[in-house]
């Protein structure tokens, strides 16, 4: 089980913004956000929602240094760089495929947590030592970059307390959403609590990664047989209220649904 580093509210709410940019004039400015390792003809690179592909001095090096990459546990990191477009580095972006950025701090690997795409999931039964999580939408966040969806959000609990997270995949018909015509499929994030913490009781944020390729591929094949060629919509739903008498799960969506392009296999 992998170590959870835990962030204060005030942290997690900063990394809501990680896909704004911090100041910009023209094709330039800086950016916090998150990205994922990828190999890009033969050069590591990382893939982002805001500027795509992007590399950075001594890439190799600094991923390895934090645990992140394609030997590491994770390939997902969070960010905060600068970009031109107009700089002399990157003249030919568009033949590359990426461009180059300078780092304003070192990146920091995103822990990957556990995917539970076979095991049918019980959504009204506890797990042992399960914690609810705290909904709050102004803190909870969601981002898909390719087969990774990067997860933040919020618990009560105790300073050093380290948590496992599991994120369910339920095999159900989907709903249908009122504004595309869409077909919604739910996810189950759930935390177990792993070792006790010390001192007073706190909220906390954790983000984590999740490798979702199994899913993406299930529900594309599901929904290129119905016809659909874009895109469908992954709903999470957190634990919000855990009645461990009564054995009553109340569940909630705090973050916008996720929009997912229709994938085709590999």
């Amino acid at each position: 089980m992998k170590k959870i580093s835990l962030l204060s509210a005030l942290v997690a709410t900063i990394l809501l913004l990680l896909t704004s940019c911090l100041s910009t004039s023209g094709n330039s400015g800086t950016l916090s956000c998150f990205g994922v390792v990828k190999t890009l003809n033969g050069r590591t690179v990382v893939q982002t929602n805001s500027l795509g592909y992007i590399s950075f001095n001594n890439i190799d090096e600094i991923l390895m240094n934090i645990g992140a990459g394609p030997y590491s546990d994770t390939n997902a990191i969070f960010m905060q760089v600068q970009y031109d477009f107009e700089a002399a580095e990157n003249v030919n972006y568009e033949a590359n495929g990426y461009i180059y950025v300078s780092l304003l701090v070192n990146p920091v690997a995103i822990n990957e947590e556990t995917v539970d795409y076979y095991t049918p999931v019980d959504t009204t039964t506890m797990l042992m030592d399960e914690i609810p999580l705290v909904t709050s939408i102004e803190v909870s966040s969601s981002e898909l970059i390719d087969n990774t969806l990067i997860l933040t959000s919020l618990y009560e609990g105790k300073d050093k307390q380290e948590n496992s997270y599991r994120l369910c995949f339920e095999y159900a018909e989907p709903r249908v959403d009122n504004g595309s015509g869409k077909n919604i499929y739910t996810l189950f994030l759930r935390a177990i609590k792993e070792i006790d913490g010390e001192k007073l009781t706190d909220t906390y944020a954790a983000t984590n990664a999740y490798d979702v390729r199994n899913i993406l591929r299930e529900l594309s094949n599901r929904e290129q047989a119905l016809g659909n060629k874009d895109y469908f919509l992954l709903d999470v739903m957190y634990l919000k209220e855990l009645d461990e008498e009564k054995n009553i799960l109340t569940w909630d969506s705090p973050t916008a649904m996720v929009p997912c392009r229709i994938v085709t296999e590999d």
